[in-house]
C-alpha cells in the first residue's frame, strides 16, 4: 500500500513535469511552424546584444518577408497560406547554422539571428536563402504566383546597439527592399 502510494505520487510528479515542459514549449514557439515566437526572440536578441557588447563579437539580424502573401492567402485560402508559411520555415531551418536562431516574428515575417557573423558573409547567406526559397518553395507547387521574399539585414553595432534599434534597422532595410522592387535584399 505504501509503495502504491509512492508510485502514484511519482506518477503525478512525472505527469506534472511533462505538462510544464509542454506548456513552456507552447509559450515560446509558434504552433504552426514550430519556430520560436516573438517572446523567445526577444530573449535571444537581448542575450546576443549583451554578448556582443561585452565580448565585442559581431552579430547580424535578418528579417525575411513573403512578398504578396496577403493576396496569395486571399486567393487560395488560409490552409494554403499556412502550407506556404510551413514551407518557408522548413527552408529557413535547413539553411541556417546550428548556432543561428530563427523565429516567426509575426504574420509572414521571420527573423534570423546570426551570432559571430560578419556583414559580407550574412549578405551571401541571405542571397543563398532567397535563391533557395525560389528553388524549393516556389518550385514545389507555388510557381506562377508572384510569390517571392524580400530580406532586410542589420549588423551590430552599425545597425544598432540595443535589441530595439537593431530590429528597427532590420525592419527599415526590409522595407527598402520592398520599395525597390521586392525579391531582393
Amino acid at each position: 500500500s505504501f509503495l502504491e502510494s509512492i508510485g502514484g505520487m511519482l506518477g503525478v510528479a512525472v505527469s506534472n513535469s511533462l505538462l510544464y515542459e509542454e506548456t513552456r514549449r507552447l509559450a515560446l514557439h509558434d504552433p504552426l511552424t514550430g519556430l520560436a515566437n516573438k517572446r523567445l526572440l526577444d530573449i535571444e536578441l537581448n542575450r546576443n546584444s549583451v554578448l556582443a557588447r561585452r565580448c565585442g563579437r559581431p552579430f547580424s539580424c535578418v528579417m525575411l518577408d513573403i512578398d504578396h502573401f496577403k493576396a496569395y492567402n486571399d486567393r487560395f485560402g488560409h490552409v494554403a497560406g499556412d502550407q506556404m508559411l510551413q514551407s518557408v520555415a522548413r527552408v529557413i531551418r535547413i539553411s541556417i547554422r546550428e548556432s543561428d536562431f530563427v523565429a516567426r516574428y509575426g504574420g509572414e515575417e521571420f527573423i534570423i539571428l546570426l551570432p559571430r557573423a560578419e556583414a559580407e558573409g550574412v549578405l551571401r547567406k541571405a542571397e543563398a536563402l532567397r535563391q533557395r526559397f525560389e528553388r524549393e518553395v516556389i518550385s514545389s507547387g507555388f510557381e506562377n504566383l508572384q510569390i517571392t521574399v524580400s530580406i532586410g539585414l542589420a549588423h551590430y553595432p552599425q545597425g544598432g546597439t540595443t535589441a530595439e534599434t537593431l530590429i528597427s534597422s532590420t525592419d527599415k532595410a526590409l522595407y527598402r527592399a520592398k520599395e525597390t522592387g521586392r525579391n531582393r535584399i
